[in-house]
């Protein structure tokens, strides 16, 4: 989906539909920023600079493969990408970012500077192992989840707060999965009088430290006032809630949580707690098998959240009260979906839907000297049917290029810099976002792309987080992958459907369902 940011409710949203993005999904991309920053391998960034991932580092510099100097500097340069990437996701993206967000970044650099010089030290007196330094690593890239934590709190306006997740002041240090929940108060006049600030603890840890604990319970709320002041109460007094608006729509948490999708939670939560073990101990091979574990399960995960929300979304059913024959209608849906988006946003598509509305014959009666004969024609020529098609296929690459431009925007381009670059333009922007890298001349140098600023393009490309990436090489393949279409998806969902629910489905009623 083409996630755009708003100031007026200081949270993602869907462009196209107006579809808020959920916390839960927020604080994901933020946990799967900080595991990519530790797991990611060795590559080639714009202007020649070398990146990778802690781990791959940890095991460099300690087998000997790379100078403990050389291995100081790329730590700063992960340590430094990794906040900014961070603090732009908090803040709202590269474009909402100001003089003072810039110097809030550096500030929490700087902090971690300090610390990593004397960790440099050790390590290159040799006086840490693997293990340790991969361990010690990986805190240094979790810090960054402070950059996150003070981003969205400068989008809301907040003043300083007393403590952030990630920032070293509990137990757990910068190993802290939790995170603020903010809301706004409001008065009887619709004036801002303050905020509602909930330390909330993360939902993919087991076990929690006391501080941790004890920040949950101590501010929930943490209520500060528009002056700035700080209330340290369980409660804000004499605050007015805040006013629903009128007939607000059902949530997700509305929805009721089937056994499947809490038991692929719990088995997340604690393949979470063996990766975290495995990395302590420096077992690297375990981790990375748990690791290739978590991936999939998320994966499994978000495709049975999605499917599950469809089946109550659209059905008002949930999974065990679901008959084959809903499924069915469920995959029918997906799928029709799909293909109605392959004919309108691709050039087969709309040759086809043309060459369907052409062949669709309207029947009359016609004098053919003294007789009346029924006669069938095409709706309309040949060359009518060449002109349709290269109208509709206009239409459907100006929405298109829109979509590229929200999903630049997404990826940290400001608007001003892509606003006169075409379709062809930003779908090579989105390609570079994928490929993690500049375009180049067979010389060597960087090629031209519109009027859209280099610097612009190199920082948009050094701070994307892999999973943006991914998006955005997927859309500049195929438009069909783009988030506001995700025709394919749609398809998938239909043959996972009838794979793991049609097939061999136990249905409501304990009837079993073999088709």
């Amino acid at each position: 989906m083409p996630w755009t940011w708003s100031d007026k409710s200081h949270r993602y949203h869907d462009s196209a539909t107006g579809r808020f993005m959920g916390k839960a999904e927020v604080l994901g991309y933020v946990q799967d920023s900080l595991d990519s920053a530790r797991t990611a391998p060795a590559s080639t960034l714009v202007g020649g600079v070398n990146s990778a991932g802690t781990d791959l580092l940890s095991n460099l510099v300690s087998n000997e493969m790379m100078n403990p100097r050389d291995w100081h500097e790329m730590m700063r340069e992960e340590t430094k990408r990794e906040v900014i990437r961070q603090y732009m996701l908090g803040r709202g993206g590269r474009g909402s970012m100001t003089a003072v967000d810039w110097g809030s970044c550096g500030g929490i650099i700087a902090d971690q500077y300090r610390y990593l010089k004397d960790f440099a030290k050790l390590v290159e007196e040799g006086a840490l192992s693997e293990g340790q330094i991969r361990a010690r690593s990986a805190m240094y890239i979790n810090s960054a989840r402070e950059g996150f934590e003070r981003g969205q709190a400068r989008a809301y306006g907040l003043p300083e707060l007393p403590a952030y997740p990630g920032d070293g002041k509990t137990i757990c240090l910068t190993n802290c999965a939790c995170s603020w929940e903010i809301e706004e108060v409001y008065d009887d006049a619709g004036n801002l009088i303050g905020w509602n600030c909930y330390w909330t603890l993360g939902i993919v840890k087991t076990e929690h430290c006391p501080d941790c604990l004890e920040n949950t319970g101590k501010w929930n709320p943490l209520f500060i006032t528009a002056g700035g002041e700080i209330v340290e109460e369980p409660t804000a007094p004499e605050v007015p809630p805040t006013p629903a608006p009128a007939e607000t729509p059902p949530t997700p948490e509305a929805r009721p949580v089937p056994d499947q999708e809490t038991s692929l939670r719990q088995d997340l939560a604690d393949a979470q707690a063996a990766y975290d073990g495995a990395l302590a101990t420096g077992n690297t091979i375990e981790a990375e098998g748990i690791k290739s574990y978590m991936d999939t399960a998320r994966s499994s995960l978000g495709q049975e959240q999605e499917i599950n929300a469809a089946l109550w979304e659209r059905l008002g059913l949930t999974p065990d009260q679901a008959t084959a024959a809903d499924w069915q209608k469920l995959a029918s849906q997906f799928e029709q979906e799909g293909y109605s988006l392959y004919k309108q946003y691709t050039k087969e598509g709309i040759q086809h839907e043309v060459t369907e509305r052409r062949g669709a014959q309207d029947s009359g009666y016609a004098s053919v000297g003294k007789e009346v004969i029924l006669v069938k024609e095409g709706r309309f020529s040949r060359a009518e049917a060449q002109r349709l098609e290269g109208e509709l296929w206009q239409q459907a690459k100006t929405e298109i290029k829109q979509a590229f431009g929200d999903l630049l925007v997404q990826a940290g381009y400001a608007a001003d810099d892509i606003d006169a670059a075409n379709y062809e333009q930003r779908r090579k922007l989105l390609e570079e976002l994928g490929n993690k890298d500049l375009m180049r001349t067979a010389s060597g140098k960087v090629s031209k792309i519109d009027k859209v600023p280099e610097d612009a393009r190199m920082g948009a490309v050094e701070a994307i987080y892999h999973d943006l990436a991914s998006t955005c090489g997927a859309a500049a393949e195929d438009p069909l992958n783009l988030p506001t279409l995700d025709a394919w998806g749609k398809m998938e969902l239909a043959d996972v459907i009838k794979t793991t629910k049609v097939g061999g489905h136990t249905g409501g009623g304990g009837e079993i369902w073999l088709y």
